[in-house]
C-alpha cells in the first residue's frame, strides 16, 4: 500500500516538472490532494491533469486542486468516493468509475450523471470497469467483470457484447486495447489474452507462460500497449512482458536482465522519442532496449531530464514504474482457441 502511495505522488512530481520546466513541488494530502492512495492518473485533451483515488476524483489545474466526492442528496455528485477508472473519448465524454457505478462528467454543467448497465436479459448489472477504450470508428469498449460492453459512436445506450462474451473463458476482464490493424486485444484474469480481428472476424486465446522455470502461473494480463512498427506488448501481474510480433502474432518471451523472472507489471507506454517503459509493482522503473531485445533498469538520473519524454499528452499516465528484461523465443505460448465470429 506504501508503494502506491510514493509512485502516486512522483508521478505529481513529473507532471509538475511538466508545467513549471525544472520546478519540482510535492504534493499530498496537505497540498490539498484528496487522498493518497492513487489508483489512476489522466491527462486529458485540454491537459487538466485528473487523478483517481480511493476518496475522491481530484482535478490538478497547474496550481490547485478541485476535489469532486459524493454529497448526500446530490444527484450531480460522484456516486462513490472509491473512484477507480477514467477515460476521455473523442467525442468529449469524459467517463469516470466508481464502485457502484459508471458516471458521465460534463464539463459545461460541471456535474456528473450515472449511465446504466445492462445485461443481455436486459437487468441492470453494477460490473467493476476494469479498463476503457476507444476504437478507430469511435465506438467506445468497456472491460469489466462481467464480460465485454460497447457503446456505438452516436447512440446512448450501453450494450453488452453477447456473441464475444460467450468465447470469453472468463469474464473477469482486465484491460482492453486497439491496435492499428483493428484488432481488440482482451486482458483476462487467469485466462490469458484473447483477440478479435474486425478485418477477418477472427478471435483467437493465448495462453501466455514464461519458458524460465516451469510453474504455475496466474496468467492474468495487467497492461498492453503497441510499438510503431505494429509489435503489441504484453504485461502479465507475476510474469513479466511478452512481445508478439505482427503480422505472425509470433510471441517472444522478455527476460528481465536484472534476474527477475516474474515481474509483476502495472502499467506499459511508450513515450515520445519511442522508448517503451515498464511499470512494476515493487522493482522500479524498466526500460526496453530493442536492439537487444532486453528489458533493463531504467535510471533516470544518469541523463538530463526531458519531462516531454515522460508525460505522454493525452493519455493515462502511470503510477508504477517501468521494467526491464531480456529477450528469449517461448516455446511454452499456446494458441488454445481459434474461431471465427461474426463483425457485430
Amino acid at each position: 500500500m506504501r508503494r502506491r502511495i510514493n509512485w502516486g505522488i512522483c508521478w505529481l512530481l513529473l507532471v509538475q516538472q511538466v508545467l513549471l520546466s525544472q520546478t519540482t513541488r510535492f504534493y499530498s494530502t496537505e497540498q490539498g490532494l484528496s487522498n493518497s492512495l492513487i489508483n489512476q492518473i489522466y491527462q486529458d485533451r485540454k491537459g487538466f491533469i485528473w487523478i483517481a483515488t480511493e476518496n475522491g476524483l481530484n482535478m490538478f489545474e497547474g496550481t490547485h486542486f478541485t476535489v469532486y466526492r459524493k454529497s448526500s442528496g446530490d444527484s450531480a455528485s460522484l456516486i462513490n468516493n472509491h473512484v477507480k477508472t477514467l477515460f476521455e473519448d473523442t467525442s468529449g465524454n469524459f467517463w469516470v468509475y466508481c464502485s457502484g457505478g459508471l458516471m458521465k462528467y460534463d464539463r459545461r454543467t460541471d456535474a456528473f450523471s450515472e449511465v446504466s448497465l445492462y445485461n443481455e436479459n436486459s437487468t441492470r448489472i453494477y460490473p467493476s470497469i476494469t479498463s476503457i477504450c476507444e476504437r478507430k470508428n469511435g465506438d467506445v469498449w468497456f472491460a469489466t467483470s462481467a464480460g465485454l460492453f460497447s457503446i456505438k459512436k452516436g447512440e446512448s445506450q450501453i450494450e453488452p457484447e453477447t456473441l464475444m462474451n460467450e468465447y470469453l473463458r472468463n469474464h473477469f476482464l482486465t484491460v482492453i486495447y486497439e491496435d492499428s490493424n483493428h484488432r481488440l486485444w482482451i486482458g483476462t484474469e487467469n485466462n490469458g489474452m484473447h483477440v478479435y480481428s474486425f478485418n477477418t472476424s477472427e478471435y483467437c486465446t493465448y495462453n501466455l507462460s514464461s519458458p524460465i522455470e516451469k510453474r504455475s502461473i496466474s496468467n492474468t494480463v495487467s497492461a498492453i500497449c503497441e510499438g510503431e512498427n505494429g509489435e503489441v506488448f504484453v504485461g502479465t501481474l507475476d510474469d513479466g512482458v511478452y512481445r508478439f510480433e505482427t503480422p505472425s502474432m509470433k510471441i517472444n518471451y522478455i527476460a528481465d536482465t536484472g534476474g527477475n523472472h516474474y515481474l509483476p507489471i502495472k502499467s506499459l507506454f511508450f513515450d515520445s522519442s519511442g522508448q517503451l517503459l515498464v511499470g512494476t509493482d515493487g522493482f522500479g522503473m524498466k526500460i526496453y532496449h530493442p536492439q537487444l531485445k532486453t528489458l533493463e533498469a531504467y535510471e533516470p538520473l544518469s541523463t538530463p531530464f526531458n519531462p516531454r519524454k515522460i508525460l505522454p499528452p493525452p493519455n493515462t499516465i502511470p503510477i508504477r514504474t517501468p521494467i526491464a528484461a531480456a529477450s528469449l523465443m517461448c516455446p511454452a505460448y499456446s494458441i488454445s482457441r481459434r474461431v471465427s465470429i461474426p463483425a457485430g
